[in-house]
């Protein structure tokens, strides 16, 4: 199933947001989802305006990406509380490959929270999430 999906994250005080959103951007594309990359917007903007021009964007997508360090940006959590507002799906950068078994083994609980989308199997436990992307358990 092919989904729009707007990216997230820091990009005030983030020297190499430009690249994190791009590998993300590559990623979402690679798995047959339309992406939303603000990133790529022009510089010279204040932060209201940017708002003025994400949160539609946010509105019009299926789901919301959120990077690794989006909590610490003032525009990625109104992004966030905004999607969840209008219930869209929320998606989170997955940090490091693990073996699946490692996981299970690992003491913690592992749950289904109950959607798919084309090879991206969420799963929640008790102090991480759970993912398989491409046939690659994921944790974060």
């Amino acid at each position: 199933m092919e989904l729009k999906i707007y990216v997230a994250g820091k990009i005030t005080g983030n020297d190499n947001f430009v690249e994190e959103f791009k590998q993300a951007e590559t990623e979402l594309k690679k798995a047959g989802h339309v992406v939303i990359n603000p990133s790529l917007l022009p510089v010279g903007f204040e932060h209201d305006e940017y708002m003025k021009v994400c949160l539609p964007m946010v509105g019009i997508c299926d789901a919301i990406y959120l990077l690794n360090g989006w909590e610490h940006s003032k525009g990625a959590n109104m992004e966030k509380d905004y999607a969840e507002s209008l219930g869209k799906l929320v998606l989170h950068d997955l940090r490091e490959p693990v073996d699946f078994m490692t996981a299970v083994n690992s003491g913690k609980r592992i749950k289904p929270v109950g959607h798919t989308i084309d090879g991206f199997l969420r799963y929640n436990a008790w102090d991480f999430n759970l993912a398989m992307i491409n046939g690659k358990w994921l944790i974060e």
